[in-house]
């Protein structure tokens, strides 16, 4: 049992003192390519809500983009424009606080998007 209690401090040392996950909530800034590319802002609140917009760059058409994202970083987001809603799927780096990831608006196109915390 002893031995099973020093094993648990050990670990507990180790996990105290390991590099702290940055906080996920804020602000996000990116680009979006594929069948068409882009600009995106999306800000993250404390209970992980996303909200923002997007343009595009190749039709000069604004959307309204909302969603949510995990404690592990998985975020899924919709943006809502004239040509229907795309789907954004990815993943927020809870190191570097860098997302990236997928999206789709089906029938017309798809890509990849990337964005960073500012």
């Amino acid at each position: 049992m002893g031995q099973l209690l020093s094993q648990a401090r050990d670990y507990a040392k180790l996990f105290q003192n390991a590099t702290p996950e940055l906080e996920v909530f804020g602000d996000y800034y990116g680009t979006y390519n594929g069948s068409d590319n882009g600009t995106f802002y999306v800000h993250l609140d404390q209970s992980l809500h996303a909200t923002g917009s997007g343009q595009s760059n190749q039709h000069g058409d604004n959307f309204v983009i909302a969603g949510s994202a995990s404690n592990d970083g998985i975020i899924q987001m919709t943006g809502t424009g004239i040509a229907g809603e795309a789907k954004f799927t990815g993943r927020i780096n809870l190191q570097t606080r860098q997302v990236s990831g997928e999206w789709q608006l089906t029938g017309l196109g798809r890509g990849l998007f990337f964005g960073k915390h500012e």
